[in-house]
């Protein structure tokens, strides 16, 4: 009887549409392997340019340049504990990126070193130099040498962003003040929220869609570069868990520890207005955080239909920027900063108030 119910739950699970559909997806070829490309680190730089690069013949103008700016602020890790990004979400709001120039293997020299950067992304304002890393790690403190060349001119730019990316987190740019991301960062806060834009093409869509399932094929060791199918696989272990565990169990003698839909957290798109708009927040909410012993609060102000935050007498146009204004270091203002009312009532922190919208 055991037996026969276990056999059921399996033959559900096998035959779930999602499962099938997960299995279908898995082995698939896709358009980079096939031509031997798969995992290529200049091909991959190559890539990432077009998608990111407001001029290449892609139909979304900034808004992928948006999304990689957006993961580079909420995202990105960095090795140096005081270390401060300078940019902020307000700050990509305002600046003018159609006129980016991008360009791959560009070569410099700076007094006695010469280097080639993967990606470097500039305009009057901003200049980005992206280190691309896919199978190994830095050689020859690259990542050093690279921001002593930035350093050199940093005059000419009001922001400076140095860029580290790489499959494995474990690896760490030797330079202290290159901003840390991987690819299931650049997997889920651009290439997917592009593929939702209203504007993208049907060939723009499959190269993408054929780009999310190169990621997924192993690198070495099994390791793989992303996993562009993780919302899929959560939504059918929340729908098998009971006999999922008991595989697992068996195989491995331990049951992973699955996310719900509401442990997800959403991405960047829900702001501050919204949480307002939604009721979720409240004009007369304070923000409030204990840093080391010590209570800090802001207050939400709506200026010209926009909410700002206003701390020790400053405006901020994100939570990250005004966390960042008390810990001098890179921080996520959404996991940073609590809300409550004008009683006292605590409401929780921002992090878990956006999962209501």
């Amino acid at each position: 009887m055991i037996n026969n119910i276990f056999e059921s739950k399996i033959n559900s699970l096998i035959s779930d549409s999602k499962f099938l559909k997960l299995k279908s997806l898995q082995n698939q070829s896709n358009l980079f392997s096939n031509l031997a490309v798969s995992h290529l680190e200049l091909w991959h730089s190559a890539f990432l340019k077009w998608l990111i690069n407001p001029n290449s013949d892609l139909s979304l103008s900034s808004f992928p340049l948006k999304r990689f700016l957006f993961m580079i602020v909420n995202q990105g890790r960095v090795k140096k504990e005081n270390y401060k990004v300078t940019l902020d979400i307000g700050d990509i709001e305002t600046l003018n990126l159609s006129n980016m120039i991008f360009q791959n293997e560009y070569s410099f020299k700076n007094n006695n070193d010469i280097g080639k950067i993967d990606i470097i992304g500039m305009n009057d304002e901003l200049r980005m130099i992206i280190e691309n890393k896919v199978k190994s790690g830095e050689n020859k403190d690259q990542t050093v040498k690279y921001f002593d060349y930035g350093k050199s001119s940093s005059e000419n730019h009001t922001y400076n962003l140095f860029i580290f990316l790489c499959p494995d987190d474990s690896i760490i740019p030797k330079s202290d003040h290159f901003i840390s991301v991987n690819y299931q960062d650049v997997c889920d806060y651009v290439i997917k929220p592009c593929l939702e834009h209203p504007k993208i093409n049907s060939e723009e869509a499959y190269l993408l869609t054929q780009y999310l399932h190169n990621l997924a094929k192993p690198i070495k060791g099994n390791k793989v570069m992303a996993l562009p199918n993780k919302e899929l696989c959560e939504k059918i272990y929340q729908a098998h868990k009971e006999v999922l565990d008991e595989i697992f169990l068996s195989i491995k003698g331990e049951a992973p520890k699955g996310k719900t839909d509401k442990d997800k957290i959403k991405t960047f798109e829900v702001t501050l207005t919204k949480l307002v708009d939604k009721k979720v927040l409240d004009i007369s909410d304070i923000l409030w955080v204990n840093y080391k012993g010590k209570e800090y609060t802001a207050n939400i102000e709506k200026i010209n239909d926009k909410i700002e935050i206003k701390f020790n007498n400053n405006f901020f146009f994100s939570l990250t920027a005004a966390g960042n204004e008390i810990t001098g270091t890179n921080l996520n203002g959404w996991n940073f900063w609590s809300a409550k009312d004008k009683e006292g009532k605590d409401k929780g922190s921002l992090s878990d108030l956006r999962k209501k919208v």
